[in-house]
């Protein structure tokens, strides 16, 4: 009976051993694959975001930012890690604020995007002409549009 106790904690000691290991390497890939992520994320060139005032460069940036999503096949976790990663001064303020309006603070892909483009459409909505010629209103106007 001693003996069966024994072989019985052996085998239970070998079982969490083995559990401890395989949670170890599943976390091990799991870092490697972020990683990687990234790694392959930067070797596309993508441009860091600090904010701007020109609508045009914030839309600009968004869309050369997708094209690099798509060629990679990000999942749309992984845009968004990506993307708030990598937002920079008044652009990561922002985006600090904006999450801090959720309890949880989560937010999907899209959810970024309306975010993002709410602050293009901020800017058209106060566009006025003052010192701008028509043709400049105009063509600002639809930049904006």
């Amino acid at each position: 009976m001693a003996v069966e106790r024994a072989q019985l904690r052996d085998i239970q000691q070998t079982i969490q051993d083995l559990t401890r290991a395989l949670l170890h390497a599943a976390q091990g890939d799991s870092n490697r694959g972020a990683r990687d992520l990234h790694r392959n994320f930067w070797s596309m060139n993508p441009h860091r975001f600090s904010g701007t005032t020109n609508p045009d460069e914030a839309e600009h940036w968004l869309k050369e930012t997708e094209r690099i999503f798509h060629v990679m096949q990000c999942t749309d976790e992984d845009k968004l890690l990506l993307t708030t990663f990598h937002l920079e001064r008044d652009a990561c303020a922002w985006w600090k604020s904006v999450e801090a309006t959720r309890a949880d603070g989560q937010f999907t892909w899209n959810e970024f995007k309306e975010e993002f483009n709410s602050k293009k459409a901020a800017k058209f909505t106060a566009l006025k002409q003052r010192n701008l010629t028509v043709v400049e209103y105009e063509a600002q106007f639809s930049r904006l549009a």
